[in-house]
């Protein structure tokens, strides 16, 4: 698995950029090579083009996040494939707008 981050920028001097991350699954023997194939899938997804309002739209690669190998070997059926973890959950909901129960625990850092 890999993390692939762009940036969506729109040519028109207006609209701040914006940016995604791909969780994309890759097969390769190592590491390495799995780092490369994510660098190259990542690259040769940038593109540009116009949207309805002839704006100019430029995806571009920023690197990867992350590479490590999935959680299970078998992707024939539903599983989990990726996880991540993170100490900071107020923060989480602010970054992705997304509404989870509040358990009055907002942030379990240490000091």
């Amino acid at each position: 698995m890999a993390i692939l981050v762009f940036e969506v920028i729109v040519k028109d001097g207006r609209t701040p950029s914006e940016y995604t991350e791909d969780f994309v699954v890759l097969y390769e023997e190592s590491d390495e090579k799995a780092h490369a194939a994510a660098e190259a899938m990542g690259r040769e997804e940038e593109t540009s083009y116009r949207n309805q309002y002839g704006e100019t739209v430029e995806w571009k690669f920023l690197g990867t996040a992350d590479v490590r190998a999935a959680l299970y070997d078998d992707l024939s059926s539903e599983t989990s494939l990726y996880t991540r973890g993170f100490s900071d959950i107020s923060r989480y909901r602010d970054l992705f707008s997304v509404s989870l129960p509040d358990d009055g625990k907002e942030d379990r850092r240490p000091g």
